[in-house]
C-alpha cells in the first residue's frame, strides 16, 4: 500500500511504469480487450464517466460500474522455470 504503480496510456495501449520498467498487456481473448477497453474509456473522460455514475445512483438508485482502476497488483509466478510477472488490476 505504501508504493503505486503509475498507469498511463500510450499508443491507445495501457503502460504501466515500475522504476524505470514499463511494460503493457498482452491481450490474449475477448474478455481481456474488453475490459483493458473499459479502462481506456474511463481514462479518456474520467469526470464524465463519474458524473453519469452518480447522476445514476441518485436518479435510478442503481450503481454502474465506471471500471476506475483503483490498485494494481504484480502477481510474479514460475511457469515451465521462467518468472511470469502479472498484472492484476482492481
Amino acid at each position: 500500500m505504501n508504493r503505486g504503480i503509475p498507469i498511463f496510456v500510450k499508443d491507445n495501449k495501457l503502460q504501466y511504469k515500475l522504476g524505470r520498467t514499463v511494460f503493457g498487456i498482452k491481450i490474449n481473448d475477448r474478455f481481456q480487450t474488453d475490459e483493458v477497453n473499459a479502462v481506456l474509456d474511463y481514462l479518456a473522460e474520467p469526470e464524465i464517466v463519474n458524473n453519469k455514475a452518480v447522476q445514476t445512483l441518485m436518479d435510478e438508485a442503481y450503481c454502474i460500474d465506471t471500471y476506475r482502476p483503483c490498485y494494481a497488483t504484480l502477481v510474479p509466478k514460475l511457469i515451465r522455470g521462467k518468472y511470469r510477472v502479472y498484472l492484476h488490476l482492481t
